[in-house]
């Protein structure tokens, strides 16, 4: 019996798999592991040039240092290189997922990518011989592209991205030196859906065709290099501009803080026709958490909901800071369109119960005749004094306007 059990033991069931069926496993794995298992045996040898999903991360190869060198940074292209010249070329071609971080690779200027639906870069290093845009129109059928950190080493600081199939671009740019060298990134994707953009120092970003968006996110930091304030307060408005056709828009406090630095902001704004969800200054882990504040611009915002004559949806997830609001009173004369006919549910986070706060909530519930619901996620502070939130409530529904019937919750803060 343990003799049966040892001989059982020792058959090679993986291998006796169907051909797709391993090749399936495989594309779970990172490249590198799949490309180790060529020397298990003659079957395998050539089975992970089969597998339709790539992930090429800088480090797969490390060998325990903790620094990259250039010997380190050469093996890693050689290996690319030798895992692309390797794939079957059919294989190749049916490749749908690819991820790639840390380098600049030789094979992008000479590979077609057919099938190719998800590309994530990473820190990746375009070079000005154009590859980059090279491979990025050698994906007819892309759909989801991220580009992550990644240096733009042209002469001319241009990249073109063009493509009729993508459905989701997330741009993100930490850079926060400060610098003359601004990238300009044009845009022209006429059946994108999503757009995020996470933008510091250096991105340009020209949008010229984006008819189909309905979802964008914003998140643009100037990190109050006076010199560049009204250069990117002009960025900012740009990108709205160019995604003035969204249905549902997240926009960071520091990209509402960038619209701030001069001009007429009411006169500068597209009007947002189709917007029905607005988020300011969502929870972000794209910068640290010390870089993240309450609303401190509440003129700019209200500017904003000046141009949503649609708005459903009114989402203040880190509150709004009573200091500002108290120093511009003048804000609350001009009632928003949105708020006469079609705002129906507020959201209020780090709400702590201060009079300048429960005044703004006073002036909402007194203008926004259609609102249905609003949320007030407390702090701990106010989570923790039950009758301090029933006092407040109470005020709150004497201020609800005559033709609507609000209902007001109070939860803690997530």
């Amino acid at each position: 019996m343990a003799k049966d059990m040892e001989v059982e033991s020792s058959v090679d069931r993986i291998s006796a798999l169907p051909e797709g069926v391993i090749c399936h496993i495989l594309s779970f794995l990172p490249t590198k592991v799949a490309v180790q298992t060529s020397v298990l045996s003659t079957k395998w040898r050539k089975i992970y040039t089969l597998v339709s999903s790539i992930d090429l991360e800088f480090g797969t190869l490390d060998d325990d240092r903790e620094e990259i060198d250039a010997e380190k940074s050469n093996r890693f292209s050689n290996f690319v290189d030798r895992v692309f010249f390797f794939h079957d070329k059919p294989s190749i071609h049916s490749i749908q997922e690819l991820d790639i971080d840390n380098h600049h690779f030789a094979f992008l200027a000479r590979i077609c990518l057919p099938n190719l639906k998800v590309l994530h870069m990473h820190d990746f290093s375009f070079s000005n011989d154009g590859s980059g845009e090279k491979l990025l129109s050698s994906c007819p059928v892309l759909e989801d592209l991220v580009l992550g950190s990644c240096a733009f080493n042209n002469d001319r600081s241009k990249f073109k991205i063009s493509n009729s199939s993508l459905r989701r671009l997330t741009l993100q740019d930490y850079y926060t030196e400060l610098s003359d060298q601004f990238v300009q990134i044009m845009i022209c994707a006429p059946n994108l859906l999503l757009f995020k953009c996470t933008s510091g120092l250096r991105l340009d970003v020209i949008l010229c065709n984006l008819s189909s968006l309905e979802d964008a996110h914003i998140n643009v930091r100037a990190y109050a290099h006076e010199v560049y304030l009204v250069s990117y307060r002009v960025r900012v408005l740009q990108l709205l501009l160019g995604i003035q056709g969204v249905k549902s828009l997240f926009l960071s406090n520091h990209t509402i803080e960038a619209l701030s630095y001069g001009g007429n902001l009411h006169a500068d704004l597209p009007t947002f026709h189709n917007l029905k969800f607005l988020q300011v200054d969502w929870p972000s882990v794209e910068y640290p958490r010390e870089f993240e504040d309450t609303i401190q611009t509440p003129k700019e915002l209200m500017d904003i909901l000046q141009k949503t004559p649609n708005l459903n949806y009114l989402g203040m997830r880190e509150g709004l800071e009573p200091d500002a609001l108290s120093q511009e009173k003048e804000i609350l004369n001009a009632v928003p369109q949105c708020f006469l006919s079609s705002l129906k549910r507020l959201d209020i986070a780090a709400f702590d119960g201060t009079v300048t706060e429960v005044h703004f909530l006073k002036y909402l519930l007194e203008n926004a005749t259609v609102l249905q619901k609003m949320s007030i996620f407390c702090t701990e502070k106010l989570s923790a004094n039950l009758e301090k939130q029933e006092e407040i409530k109470n005020e709150l529904e004497l201020f609800c306007a005559d033709t609507t019937s609000c209902v007001i919750v109070f939860l803690p803060l997530e």
